[in-house]
């Protein structure tokens, strides 16, 4: 897989009358890395929310490599671009290493059925310092709900 190219041109969001972002524009090259810094209420996860496709702006377009998001279909998108988010769902009841094997599922079967597929996850793993946290709930991780490992 190569690395996508990003570029949100103009993006305003509303949400009835409250006007979320206005005339955002952004762009991240292949495997560059951009922070967005701002105060509580800026406009920083509404922003990222239409970059990976829950908020539609009411103008401007986000593109991956050219093509808008909100043109093809959500599975062929989730090809490319993925999100963490801080907050889950409650009731997911998975744990680290499951939520790990669903990474590939839009372009195939999910991971972690096969020995390779196993390795990979667990070198991933090691290479960020969270084998012990494997078996742990997803849910309990820092940044994820708010509760801390």
């Amino acid at each position: 897989m190569t690395a996508a190219e990003l570029h949100g041109e103009g993006v305003t969001l509303t949400a009835g009358a409250r006007r979320l972002v206005h005339d955002i524009t952004l762009a991240a090259g292949p495997g560059e890395t951009i922070g967005l810094v701002g105060p509580n209420g800026s406009g920083k996860s509404s922003l990222l929310r239409a970059v990976y496709r829950v908020l539609r702006p009411e103008s401007g377009t986000v593109r991956v490599d050219g093509d808008d998001i909100w043109s093809p279909a959500p599975r062929r998108v989730a090809r490319t671009l993925a999100a963490v988010v801080q907050d889950t769902p409650s009731g997911l009841d998975l744990s680290v290493w499951e939520v790990i094997s669903m990474g590939p599922y839009p372009a195939q079967a999910p991971a972690g059925d096969t020995t390779e597929d196993a390795t990979l996850i667990e070198s991933t793993l090691a290479l960020v310092d969270a084998v012990a946290l494997a078996d742990g709930p997803f849910d309990r991780l820092s940044g994820v709900s708010g509760s801390g490992c």
